[in-house]
């Protein structure tokens, strides 16, 4: 069964973070895609499991090599990105979980077609700010909304806002959906191919055989021409010579 790219974009606040963890804890095929980060490891942290640490420098370095999905600068400090290859390695093992915004989302679909989007609605604005930590936090916190919410249509699909245990249903559903439907394309297209390789296989039998006869009836008249025309009229077949030798008419 293909693997499948599960991008979870929405506004901060939205759940994209538990989500993701519900999604690594519930299901066994899944790993969650490492980011990318130029702040310093915190107290239990390990380079390569809870992000890459990089300097700004090299952060940089690879920003502009376009090694990156998305990369956005968090608080005016750090920055953050996510790194196309580590998602490409973990889609060779398993299904992949990662939380993007609206603009690396539509990368990576891009990217990896065997992907899907999904949007998760963000609470209503004055839920905001029991969320933000002051003034400047919560008009981020709106903006992003406001900026993600206008695109939210180029996502394969909406999850409405609602109990954790309804959220959890509608992704886990569609997420299974989506793979039936990729592991039937696969057939099908395996299908095709081995119907396709038979047609190019058949023809190329067939020319073969053609070029064997061309070559058995060229044979046989040259044989015809060597040892049976310089034979008399009245020769009988039973009075032919194993082999016919060239002789003057006495």
């Amino acid at each position: 069964m293909p693997n499948l790219l599960v991008i979870l974009v929405g506004p901060t606040g939205s759940g994209k973070t538990t989500l993701l963890n519900s999604l690594k804890a519930c299901r066994e095929n899944m790993q969650q895609a490492v980011t990318a980060t130029t702040r310093a490891p915190r107290k239990g942290e390990v380079d390569g499991i809870d992000y890459f640490f990089l300097s700004s420098e090299e952060f940089e370095n690879r920003k502009e090599a376009g090694e990156f999905l998305e990369t956005e600068k968090v608080h005016g400090t750090h920055w953050y990105g996510s790194p196309k290859k580590e998602i490409g390695d973990k889609l060779k093992k398993s299904d992949c979980v990662i939380s993007l915004n609206i603009d690396g989302a539509m990368n990576a679909k891009k990217a990896f077609p065997n992907s899907i989007a999904l949007y998760l609605e963000p609470p209503k604005k004055e839920e905001l700010k029991e969320l933000a930590s002051d003034r400047n936090d919560l008009d981020a916190r709106k903006k992003s909304m406001d900026d993600e919410e206008k695109r939210k249509n180029e996502c394969d699909r909406i999850i409405a806002r609602g109990t954790m245990y309804n959220v959890y249903k509608q992704v886990f559903l569609i997420i299974d959906e989506t793979k039936a439907k990729l592991e039937a394309e696969e057939k099908k297209a395996k299908i095709f191919a081995d119907v396709k390789t038979a047609i190019l296989t058949g023809k190329a039998l067939k020319a073969k055989l053609s070029e064997n006869s061309a070559v058995n009836t060229e044979t046989v008249t040259q044989s015809l021409q060597k040892h049976i025309l310089p034979l008399k009229p009245s020769t009988s077949l039973s009075r032919m010579p194993a082999q016919v030798t060239h002789t003057k008419d006495k």
